[in-house]
C-alpha cells in the first residue's frame, strides 16, 4: 500500500491495526489486508500479490 504524501498520524494507526508494517526500504505498507475500501477512501494505492 503506498500514499501519494506520507499519511496522517491518525490514518498510520488505522493502518498498523489492520496488520499492516512499513517497509523503509521499499516505503510502502506491507501485510494482509483486506481492506480495499480503507485504502481508497485515503488515496492509497493498493498493489495485491497473486497466491502462489
Amino acid at each position: 500500500m503506498t500514499f501519494p504524501e506520507k499519511p496522517s498520524l491518525e490514518i498510520r494507526k488505522q493502518i498498523r491495526e489492520l496488520g499492516l508494517k512499513w517497509n523503509s526500504f521499499r516505503e510502502e505498507w506491507q501485510g494482509l489486508c483486506n481492506s480495499t475500501d480503507f485504502v481508497r477512501s485515503h488515496g492509497g494505492t493498493l498493489v495485491l500479490m497473486k497466491e502462489k
